[in-house]
């Protein structure tokens, strides 16, 4: 039976995927696996990875929820309030965010992971097409059982999260952010994949937005409205300076305020001054900075999280953020000395070619040519 003009128009999502690629399984089913036999002969049921599996709630929205999938698939209702694919990609930021610190790896998303999907006999999410990334073409082929078998793989031993620990992490890192008004989640979470790869300047700068944020929320929370460092009468102009003119009360006068009133650590205040010179010289010169100084600016960051939400430990703490750098194993494996004979004789001969070229083109000029 052909579709109505209804139906056509009916249940259009926006959706995502998890990456890394990882699957979201019912508590009581047992451990997801593709067997080798069907992945060499792409028979495996790629209906299951489109699955409904569970959902989240939609912000001011009672009949409506974020739907889930068994592949990591996230879907949001393509409805005025989410019309934008800014306003989208914001919300997936944030969703994501919170399942980051509630100890699921997530990374983040830009443009190019959006999806269109439709909701199919009201139990699967089907994409209508593949996206721009790397991981919505993966997942769209994967789905439609169009993927190589060097793609296919994954779904030999993928990387399984229960139903009951997905909705845990989303609820703990959803309550964090709640607290934290002044913190962009995407900046958090962009620091992060970026820490993931290596790409220091990168998450440097995003992880120093956290930074900036999450110090007028400490600085409010801890220093302007606590009435012991306030005179007992309120004196307008001094307030309005303290909580306005950042040129005079810097974010570095409000850490040091912050470390003498014991809200910031010792260890996060030793953290914060050699990030502070990194991300200055990141901006002003372009000097990409060192590892271990990134590598302790996010700490201190999950630490000023903890600090201004109020909260223990987060589960992020367990995640290991470290992916395999095929490049350090690479540097460590080159001899001592290193010869590059066919190089130089690949060049020279390509530098004689060109000025050989060249010389041809000049003649031809000169006897007339046009």
């Amino acid at each position: 039976m052909p579709e109505s003009k209804e139906d056509h128009n009916a249940d259009h999502a926006w959706v995502v995927y998890i990456n890394p690629f990882c699957v979201i399984q019912p508590d009581n089913e047992p451990e997801f696996r593709v067997p080798l036999e069907e992945i060499n002969s792409n028979t495996y049921n790629h209906g299951k990875l489109c699955e409904i599996v569970t959902t989240l709630p939609l912000p001011q929205q009672d009949a409506l929820s974020i739907l889930v999938c068994f592949d990591g698939a996230l879907a949001i209702p393509i409805i005025p309030a989410f019309k934008s694919v800014d306003k989208v990609l914001e919300h997936f930021n944030l969703i994501l965010c919170s399942l980051l610190l509630g100890g699921i790896t997530a990374e983040a998303l830009d443009r190019r992971d959006i999806v269109w999907g439709k909701i199919h006999k009201e139990c699967r999410l089907w994409p209508v097409d593949f996206g721009q990334s790397l991981s919505s073409h993966t997942h769209s082929k994967l789905r439609t059982r169009l993927a190589s078998t060097i793609d296919t793989i994954i779904l030999d031993n993928p990387n399984s999260i229960r139903i009951s620990r997905f909705q845990e992490a989303y609820i703990q890192g959803s309550t964090t952010l709640a607290a934290l008004s002044s913190l962009t989640p995407t900046f958090l979470l962009r620091g992060f994949t970026e820490l993931r790869y290596h790409c220091w300047s990168d998450a440097l700068a995003n992880l120093w937005i956290c930074v900036e944020q999450l110090t007028v929320i400490l600085w409010e929370r801890f220093f302007l409205n606590v009435p012991a460092f306030q005179p007992q009468e309120l004196i307008k102009a001094r307030q309005k300076s303290l909580g306005e003119d950042n040129r005079t009360w810097s974010t570095a006068v409000k850490h040091e305020i912050l470390f003498q009133i014991k809200v910031i650590t010792e260890e996060h205040f030793n953290g914060l001054i050699p990030a502070r010179k990194a991300r200055n010289d990141l901006v002003h010169q372009g000097k990409t900075p060192e590892p271990a100084i990134v590598r302790g600016l996010y700490a201190v960051v999950l630490g000023l999280i903890e600090k201004a939400a109020s909260c223990e430990q987060l589960s992020i703490r367990k995640l290991e953020i470290r992916v395999e750098d095929r490049w350090e194993a690479r540097e460590a494996a080159f001899p001592g000395k290193l010869t590059h004979l066919g190089w130089e004789k690949v060049s020279k001969r390509l530098r004689y070619k060109q000025l050989s070229d060249s010389s041809n083109m000049g003649l031809s000029k000169s006897s007339g040519g046009v």
